[in-house]
């Protein structure tokens, strides 16, 4: 016998069997033996009190010949228990409190917010790992090994750079000397390594000599520097800037060769600003 709905107060029902028949009578006797097949329903009016009506088809499997029945019945169960089929328990659908499509059980990260792609430990991706989640990463591309903010862009250092220049002349001379060119070379690298960077290349004289003709000595010498600048490593015009002073601003005591030697000049200073990456 077999049950549909047995957790309700109806419930239609099938069976099958297989009988035995053994008929005496002081003449006669005989024996059968019978298939039958039938449906039904029970209904309980209480958990103890039910009745039932089923209807069955009975074959002889000697003679074939088939028989049906009707039965009708009462039933009232003694006890306290009831006599409904136990419900079958249904197992619990696994939790998932995130709904990212990991269950609990194996989600390492159980607060993701809602509609955040996670990877199979049901944490949020983080395509290019500087630590921040794709969903707050607004430098998504972050090249590996730096340091990144709260918004996953790298943090960038900015320092003071400063170049100077300090080339010599000899007495009553214009002429750039050899000695001096690599220097001034390094100054042309620095000025293209920062391309906002220009430059005043300031010339100088000792003491002796009218102060006039100091002036265009030291003038002089400003352009010679300005021309290598230009000619010799490719420096923009516009971004050098030649200018005499004279026997102005001395360095040294004009009273002796070395110091006018030190005063006989053109310096310079270039200073620009330096942003890198931290790295890790």
């Amino acid at each position: 016998m077999y049950h549909f709905n047995t957790e309700a107060d109806i419930q239609p029902f099938v069976m099958a069997g297989v009988g035995y028949g053994h008929f005496k009578t002081d003449t006669a006797s005989d024996r059968d033996e019978a298939l039958n097949i039938g449906v039904g329903v029970k209904g309980y009016l209480t958990d103890n009190f039910l009745l039932r009506a089923d209807t069955r088809a009975i074959r002889g499997i000697a003679d074939g010949d088939i028989d049906y029945a009707l039965n009708l019945a009462a039933t009232y169960l003694i006890g306290t228990g009831s006599s409904k089929p136990a419900p079958v328990a249904m197992a619990a659908a696994p939790s998932d409190a995130d709904a990212d499509g990991v269950v609990d059980t194996q989600d390492a990260c159980p607060q993701t917010p809602a509609g955040v792609k996670v990877d199979s430990r049901g944490c949020a991706l983080d395509s290019d790992r500087d630590g921040v989640a794709d969903y707050k990463d607004q430098c998504p591309n972050t090249e590996a090994g730096l340091k990144v903010d709260a918004k996953g862009c790298a943090i960038e250092l900015t320092e003071a750079v400063e170049i100077k220049l300090h080339v010599r002349f000899d007495n009553n001379a214009a002429v750039v000397k050899p000695e001096y060119k690599s220097e001034i070379g390094n100054v042309a690298k620095f000025m293209n390594s920062y391309a906002n960077t220009t430059v005043e290349v300031q010339g100088f004289t000792d003491s002796r000599g009218s102060e006039a003709y100091n002036q265009n000595l030291s003038q002089r010498r400003a352009d010679a520097v300005r021309s290598v600048l230009i000619s010799e490593f490719g420096i923009a015009p516009e971004r050098v800037k030649a200018v005499g002073y004279g026997e102005a601003n001395p360095v040294a005591d004009n009273n002796t060769a070395e110091g006018r030697e030190a005063n006989r000049r053109v310096v310079a200073s270039i200073e620009s600003q330096k942003t890198s990456k931290v790295r890790k």
